[in-house]
Parts: structure tokens; C-alpha cells; sequence
């Protein structure tokens, strides 16, 4: 097959071989799948599936907690992203390397990445951008328990979240994040001020994504918990 049917074909096998990254022959394999279609993309200029390889890529390293790699490779792979604005997938992608920093304790390194991702979101005025650097970096407060810092962040990302449309899932688990920064503050009140909100948010995102969210549901009733 040619042309686009030759990258599908491509972005069929490597999905196939992501739900075995387990086994280090079968990484082996995905690794020289993503080299392929790496080259076939550049090949015809398609620059979309290029990205799309690239963020398959550093999901498969975090899924198999080599953060190492995704250090080494998410730099090049976010100026990409910068250069042909995929800024959805620049996003998602430059989260991937502050949680690898934060699951290797590099918290500096984390934050800093964190921000600078929040500034050139600011400079684009893209309100998703700053609310995922801003829950990137409650984040990288919550593995330190710093959790006044961290509730203040999940407050300002749920605010702007509120503003855009198509990232119901980080507004709802921001929510959960911020009833648990909450309870570990011993702020129960807090928490149950925002149950009101925090169900319209599950709400939308269920008429959003046309199904039932249970996983979110399920959240908000750990989150009121002996409240």
C-alpha cells in the first residue's frame, strides 16, 4: 500500500506490539517499527503521523519506566512539536518527561520543565496549556507533600479548565487531586464545598465523551471518605 494507507498500516502494527512492551524482544520490535514509519512519514511529509510516532514512542518508554529515555529523547521531540504547532500532543508529551523527573525524584529538574511549559503556553494565551503545566506542576508538589502549594495549584488549573472544552478528564482528576491535598491538610469542609462543582464537572465530561465515567464517580466518592 502507499501514501496514507502505508502509515496506517504502520500505526496498526505498532499499536499492536505497545500491548506487549513487557517483553524486551517485542520492544525490540516496536522500536524498529517506530524507525520505520519514522522515516516513511519524513518520506512523505506527513508531519501529523511523524508527531503521533514520537509521542507513541515516549509512552512506550514510560510504560516501561525508562525514564532515561524519555529524558534523552523528549527534547528534540518537543521542538518538533513547537515547529509544526502540534501543541496538543507538545503538551501531553512535555508532561511525560516532568512525570518521568518525578518518578526518577528529580524535582527540580520537574519544575522547571513544568514552567517553562506554563510560559510558552502564556505566551500563546492557551488557557489548556497553562491549566496542564499548572497541574503538572501540583504534581510535582504532591509527590513532595507540599500540599497547601499544591491545592493552590489544582485551584487556579481547575479555574482555567472551567474556561476550554476537551480536557474533561485532567478537570476531573484534578478535582480528585485537590479533595485529596485537602484531606491530608485536614480541610474537610473544603472538600465538601466543592462536591457541587466537582459533579458537574464528571457530568460534562460524560456528555462530552457520550458515555458514563465511573472511574471519575468513583474518585469523588473516595474523596468524601470519612468527611
Amino acid at each position: 500500500s502507499e501514501g496514507i494507507d502505508k502509515l496506517r498500516s504502520y500505526n496498526r502494527l505498532y499499536y499492536l506490539y505497545m500491548s506487549e512492551i513487557a517483553d524486551d524482544r517485542k520492544m525490540d520490535t516496536l522500536l524498529t517499527v517506530f524507525d520505520q514509519a519514522e522515516a516513511e512519514a519524513i518520506r512523505q511529509g506527513n508531519t501529523k503521523m511523524q508527531g503521533m510516532v514520537y509521542g507513541n514512542l515516549i509512552i512506550s518508554h514510560i510504560n516501561r519506566n525508562e525514564y532515561e529515555q524519555i529524558i534523552q529523547k523528549a527534547p528534540a521531540y518537543l521542538d518538533f512539536y513547537i515547529k509544526h504547532e502540534q501543541w496538543r500532543l507538545y503538551y501531553q508529551i512535555h508532561m511525560q518527561l516532568i512525570t518521568a523527573y518525578n518518578l526518577k525524584g528529580d524535582y527540580t529538574h520537574a519544575a522547571e520543565e513544568a514552567q517553562l511549559m506554563f510560559d510558552r503556553a502564556k505566551e500563546r494565551k492557551d488557557k489548556a496549556g497553562m491549566a496542564t503545566a499548572l497541574y503538572a506542576t501540583a504534581i510535582t508538589y504532591n509527590v513532595q507533600d507540599r500540599w497547601k502549594e499544591e491545592e493552590d495549584c489544582f485551584r487556579e488549573c481547575i479555574s482555567l479548565l472551567w474556561e476550554v472544552s476537551g480536557y474533561d478528564n485532567i478537570l476531573t482528576q484534578a478535582y480528585a487531586f485537590l479533595c485529596s491535598s485537602l484531606r491530608a491538610q485536614a480541610q474537610y469542609d473544603e472538600i465538601l464545598k466543592l462536591v457541587p462543582e466537582y459533579r458537574k464537572a464528571i457530568a460534562r465530561f460524560e456528555k462530552a465523551a457520550g458515555r458514563e465515567q465511573p472511574e471519575a464517580w468513583g474518585n469523588l466518592y473516595v474523596a468524601l471518605m470519612n468527611t
